[in-house]
């Protein structure tokens, strides 16, 4: 398992040494190329800064549900939880680790806090609260996104990533191919037709 390093509660965009950071932003891929793994991907950040960034892909469903997830992992299978669209292929690195994004702490000290409603965690635990209990909005992903030192900087500044405001009922949105309508409708304009721009909301 992959250990990841959360900072904490930072809701505006940061400056440092003349470079913005975009924690807490929705990213769209810019890319035309329908066989790149990132075609079409909206991202949400869940840290960035001077060491690097890392976030999940939100709009792209794995092959697996989330019932046949869990019974993988030996937990019971849930009663409500069925739709193949809430178990979602977070991005290319350590595919064979679980991450789940939700809106409540389930168990104490168990999840990060990312901001105010938003959690993320790797615990078993937590995997398994989610399986008994019916309250928490949640998202599980196999895999994340991550970047090194700069490296989105500057692929953002070549105009690879299109940075959107964060809307949470967007993360937890169990049909993934209507996100980009949807986060196109809130911004107010098609995020698709903005190609090698590097436009910030």
């Amino acid at each position: 398992m992959v250990k990841l390093t959360i900072s904490g509660l930072k809701k505006k965009q940061i400056r440092l040494l003349d470079r913005d950071f975009f924690q807490d932003k929705f990213i769209f891929f810019n890319g035309e190329n329908k066989n790149d793994f990132f075609y079409d991907s909206v991202i949400y950040l869940c840290e960035h800064n001077q060491d690097g960034a890392f976030g999940f892909i939100v709009n792209k469903p794995s092959a697996i549900s989330e019932s046949q997830l869990l019974s993988k992992l030996n937990l019971k299978k849930p009663k409500q939880l069925e739709s193949i669209f809430r178990v979602m292929i977070g991005g290319p690195v350590a595919m064979d680790s679980i991450y789940a994004l939700h809106d409540e702490e389930l168990i104490k000290d168990e999840s990060s806090l990312l901001r105010e409603g938003l959690w993320l965690s790797t615990s078993q635990k937590v995997l398994n609260k989610i399986d008994t209990q019916d309250t928490a909005n949640h998202k599980i992903f196999l895999g994340y996104s991550g970047w090194g030192p700069e490296q989105l900087e500057k692929e953002i500044q070549d105009g690879a990533w299109h940075v959107c405001d964060v809307d949470f009922e967007l993360i937890f949105n169990d049909k993934p191919s209507s996100i980009i309508e949807e986060l196109s409708k809130k911004v107010g304009y098609n995020i698709k037709s903005i190609i090698n721009q590097n436009k910030v909301q």
